[in-house]
């Protein structure tokens, strides 16, 4: 298990962590009657590539994995996945949603939708649904999912018709002040601004933005969702708008289930990454459950391929079905609306 369980991304680490503890709680009696034994490690991800590597080497090396689950942001994972692709270890991303991700090679898989999906969903529904017609967009230039899904977000606005009227960039883990960018924007006077940025640092901009009086609907995606982004943007997150695969929100019976036991184990709500890293668990043990024994290939090939055929897995975030590119296509994509302390479902779009 690769988590970043340190550094600024902690939190969703620890989120994906509690995830994966449900779901092995509820798969612990399977397996101890399966042809195989499950043990699972941790190594922290430190949050950055670098430490990322390193821990991604050590269980290959180290510890001998036969796969690899993890890890959740982008950044990461994409400095893993190299190495778990030259050692022929699957690697299985619960929440990765760069494009990129899978196109590393036939060992990584994911079990989301890609970047370019909620980005299409968000500039389509800003120009369709919000009427919003002109847009800022903030990236952060140190994480890959701020660079690439902004891309994709205004290639589909101008497509649309829509006018970017200036990308404003900074470095989150560089830039102490973010001063500079929130003047920029202010004097473009945006409808919108849109700004697929982690939480740890968008609470901060929300906080900032409306110190500075600026006014533009902000719009964002599933990197705002955690819950200390309204503890440190202080109650100014009011109206938001962001694109995301999961709610605890949603009345289906399997989702209301999941949040309740998630609830009752933690005393918080599960966020998309605690809801994407329980299902990662079952769409392993799928795999797990198809191998043939005697194995005519290695633990690792035999996995790889059980993963490469997944289909139709009911999980909390959706069908889960894996494509020839291994990834996860979901064509529903939930619009939720930033509260001062919560959210509520705003809509959904539907990708064609």
């Amino acid at each position: 298990m690769l988590l970043s369980r340190t550094g600024g991304l902690a939190d969703i680490g620890i989120a994906g962590a509690r995830g994966f503890e449900l779901a092995m709680k509820e798969l612990a009696s399977k397996w101890k009657t399966s042809n195989y034994r499950v043990q699972f490690i941790y190594e922290d991800a430190g949050s950055g590539p670098d430490t990322a590597a390193i821990a991604t080497n050590k269980l290959i090396r180290g510890d001998k994995v036969d796969v690899i689950i993890g890890d959740l942001t982008s950044t990461t994972t994409l400095a893993a996945a190299p190495i778990a692709q030259s050692a022929k270890v699957p690697l299985l991303s619960p929440s990765s949603t760069s494009d990129k991700t899978t196109q590393v090679g036939n060992y990584v898989f994911r079990a989301c939708l890609v970047d370019s999906v909620q980005a299409i969903a968000m500039a389509n529904y800003a120009f369709d649904r919000l009427k919003i017609k002109e847009v800022a967009v903030l990236v952060d230039m140190d994480m890959d999912h701020s660079r690439d899904v902004s891309k994709v977000f205004i290639k589909e606005f101008e497509k649309r018709g829509g006018k970017i009227l200036k990308v404003v960039r900074f470095r989150g883990n560089h830039d102490t002040s973010n001063v500079a960018q929130l003047t920029e924007l202010r004097n473009l006077h945006p409808q919108a601004i849109y700004a697929p940025v982690y939480y740890a640092k968008m609470g901060a901009i929300f906080k900032q933005a409306r110190t500075f009086g600026i006014q533009a609907q902000f719009l964002g995606d599933d990197a705002w969702d955690s819950p200390l982004l309204f503890d440190l943007a202080a109650g100014t997150t009011e109206g938001g708008l962001f694109t995301n695969t999961f709610s605890y929100l949603n009345p289906s019976q399997k989702v209301q289930k999941f949040r309740a036991n998630f609830k009752g184990s933690y005393g918080v709500e599960p966020s998309a990454y605690s809801a994407l890293a329980y299902d990662s668990i079952f769409v392993l043990e799928n795999a797990l459950s198809r191998i043939v024994f005697p194995m005519k290939k290695s633990f690792s090939e035999s996995i790889r391929d059980g993963l490469a055929t997944t289909k139709r897995i009911e999980g909390v975030t959706g069908e889960i079905s894996l494509d020839r590119d291994r990834n996860a296509p979901k064509p529903d994509i939930v619009i939720l609306q930033l509260k001062k302390d919560g959210y509520k479902f705003h809509g959904t779009y539907i990708n064609q």
